[in-house]
């Protein structure tokens, strides 16, 4: 069923409204102050950089020189035996 709104209903719907309105304006001044803090870029990320933490999560070195030729072998290759003969069937 649908009706009309009366007076009474349009007054408290637009109280309604402006309430509803206000706590948008809130959130989304709320959502900006986060932004500002932890967002990209934010202070919260700003503490975290500087020479100090540059350094500190700089990481870690993943090769060594290589060695010269002449101190280098070869590495032995380790001989495998053959399969049995079952696992050739069928296939």
């Amino acid at each position: 069923m649908v009706r009309t709104l009366t007076a009474a209903d349009q007054r408290e719907l637009a109280v309604y409204n402006s309430k509803v309105q206000q706590i948008n304006l809130q959130m989304n001044e709320f959502r900006k102050q986060m932004n500002a803090v932890f967002g990209p870029g934010g202070s919260f990320q700003r503490s975290f950089q500087g020479p100090f933490w540059n350094n500190r999560n700089r990481p870690a070195p993943t090769t060594m020189p290589l060695l010269p030729v002449e101190e280098t072998k070869p590495i032995p290759e380790m001989p495998f035996p053959d399969p049995p003969a079952f696992c050739y069937e069928g296939h």
